[in-house]
């Protein structure tokens, strides 16, 4: 019986520049044309302090752009507690994270609290799990690693997760299984064919807001 499973994406957005991910709202919208349900945990708004342009403003390389108007002036959230009450509320079969360098402490720590929150499966994709996989690895809160592409990926862990199968051999991911390291080669490049369009709806609608020639407009990355 073939069933439809929950995917909590979480951005560890530490930082707290708005943007939203190519990676996530990729597979998300990915995973829903498959029937999959997908939430997201993102803190980008939750960070009491964020990036801002202050520098470029003063050496006249940017004009100025009153951001806080906009975005807020971050809400110091509690992230940990946060997160929680998001996986109770959610309730996931899989969850998700996309991480680079820049966010990796704050995913970490994230790692252990879904692992204390949940017994599902944990995965973490992106720029440096890419290019560091084997530093995943030894994470004992990380079961999954996705290296590269993620869409054929996501899409058959979901599938099989969903119908109880053996997921160990899905091209591009490392599986940790029964103690073993499990190092399965890579997929072809995802067919666009039909296109498929990101999910922006799982995202706050402040990520769509830049600063640019002294106004805030409205950008997206495609």
């Amino acid at each position: 019986m073939k069933n439809k499973i929950r995917v909590l994406f979480v951005y560890p957005n530490k930082e707290g520049y708005p943007i939203i991910l190519l990676g996530i709202s990729v597979l998300s919208g990915v995973l829903k044309k498959e029937g999959h349900e997908t939430d997201l945990f993102d803190v980008t708004f939750m960070m009491s302090e964020r990036l801002n342009h202050d520098a470029s403003e003063k050496t006249g390389l940017v004009e100025k752009v009153e951001m806080e108007k906009f975005l807020g002036a971050g809400d110091s959230v509690d992230i940990d507690e946060a997160f929680k009450r998001k996986i109770a509320a959610f309730k996931p079969d899989l969850i998700a994270f996309s991480i680079v360098e820049n966010n990796y402490l704050c995913a970490k720590n994230l790692f252990m609290i879904a692992r204390e929150a949940s017994n599902v499966p944990i995965i973490v994709g992106g720029l440096f799990p890419t290019i560091e996989p084997d530093f995943f690895i030894k994470d004992d809160n990380v079961d999954l690693i996705c290296v590269g592409e993620g869409e054929y990926a996501i899409a058959e862990l979901a599938k099989r997760l969903g119908s109880g199968e053996d997921i160990s051999d899905i091209p591009n991911l490392i599986v940790k299984k029964d103690g073993k390291i499990i190092k399965n080669g890579f997929s072809k490049y995802y067919d666009w064919n039909p296109l498929i369009f990101q999910d922006w709806e799982i995202f706050d609608k402040r990520h769509l807001l830049k600063p640019f020639m002294g106004m805030m407009q409205r950008t997206g990355f495609f």
